[in-house]
């Protein structure tokens, strides 16, 4: 942002009509261009400070679609857990969709790194790393993302799609 200048890791790419900017935080729901000037923000309409970006955004419905994360620590441990989220911006730029928190593999450091349509056009690609040192991809058919809109979670996913490594944490 135009204001503060500090190092960031988290931005989410989105391309437009070969127009390059970032979404930079979920809330408020920041649109800066490529040289950090704020073009757009919104009000989230859910307290979500601490979620992060990990893939860029992709056409979905209308909208975008991407990956972010959320870490949290425990007390008396020195261990952190990132969980995921999908989140679904409208056209116009504001947050309208998410889902329950997941992991792919297990509980732990787990970053996502892209989000890609298939070039089948029915799913989703998504590469994310576990634990600094492993990478992998998984694969989501794309009207499992639907349940943004219909309000269905990862749990009821995973109950129609036996063998999905999608889980609710």
């Amino acid at each position: 942002p135009e204001s503060e200048r500090r190092h960031q890791k988290n931005w989410m790419p989105k391309v437009v009509q070969d127009q390059l900017s970032f979404v930079y935080l979920c809330d408020p729901t920041r649109l800066v261009d490529m040289h950090g000037r704020t073009v757009q923000e919104h009000v989230s309409p859910i307290h979500a400070p601490f979620w992060r970006g990990s893939s860029q955004l992709i056409p979905f419905s209308c909208g975008h679609l991407a990956l972010i994360h959320e870490v949290l620590y425990f007390r008396g441990e020195r261990r952190r857990y990132y969980l995921h989220r999908f989140v679904w911006f409208s056209a116009e730029g504001n947050l309208v969709g998410i889902t329950k928190p997941f992991y792919f593999k297990r509980k732990g450091v787990e970053f996502v790194a892209g989000l890609a349509w298939h070039e089948d056009g029915q799913r989703l690609l998504i590469s994310f790393g576990v634990n600094d040192k492993e990478s992998w991809i998984a694969t989501v058919d794309a009207p499992d993302a639907w349940f943004l809109k219909r309000g269905l979670t990862p749990r009821a996913l995973r109950t129609a799609l036996p063998g999905r490594r999608l889980v609710e944490a």
